[in-house]
């Protein structure tokens, strides 16, 4: 999973490579493992945009990947 946030923020043009995006693996949910994808963007008014963005890749590579999202 570390490697697929990874992937789609470093492959996006708004996300900033320093400071290097992150991700943390939070906690262990009822039937889910959390982790946090963490990263900067240039102006905040592309905050909102790039985020949509960035949840539509990781879908799509959790599918590329079979990677299973729990809901």
């Amino acid at each position: 999973m570390k490697e697929v946030l990874l992937k789609a923020a470093h492959d996006h043009p708004k996300v900033m490579q320093e400071p290097a995006p992150a991700v943390f693996f939070t906690t262990f949910g009822a039937s889910t493992l959390d982790h946090e994808l963490r990263l900067y963007v240039r102006e905040l008014r592309d905050r909102s945009y790039t985020v949509d963005e960035l949840n539509r890749a990781i879908d799509r590579l959790c599918r590329e990947n079979d990677i299973n999202i729990a809901f």
